[in-house]
């Protein structure tokens, strides 16, 4: 995911390092605040066939996990508008 239009101090959990032509900041798992609620996001598939991809069905489950824990707080504020946009271009 292209996360150039969030604030610079934003890190996404897991991210892609783009090239030195471009410099994108490209993230792959996020969590945010929206509004009163929190968000996980994750560009990857963790639903295809994961009796053959082992190591993104323990991606998937570690998340949920993590998901359901108190360590679970995100603290950076998200935008709906920054979600809209990630998922428009």
């Amino acid at each position: 995911m292209v996360m150039d239009d969030f604030p610079h101090d934003f890190r996404p959990l897991v991210y892609v390092i783009d090239d030195w032509f471009k410099n994108r900041k490209l993230g792959v798992l996020f969590e945010g605040k929206v509004g009163k609620g929190n968000l996980m996001v994750c560009s990857i598939d963790l639903d295809t066939d994961l009796d053959n991809r082992l190591s993104a069905a323990q991606f998937k489950q570690s998340i949920l996990e993590y998901m359901a824990s108190s360590h679970f707080n995100p603290q950076k504020e998200i935008t709906p508008e920054q979600i809209e946009n990630l998922l428009v271009k």
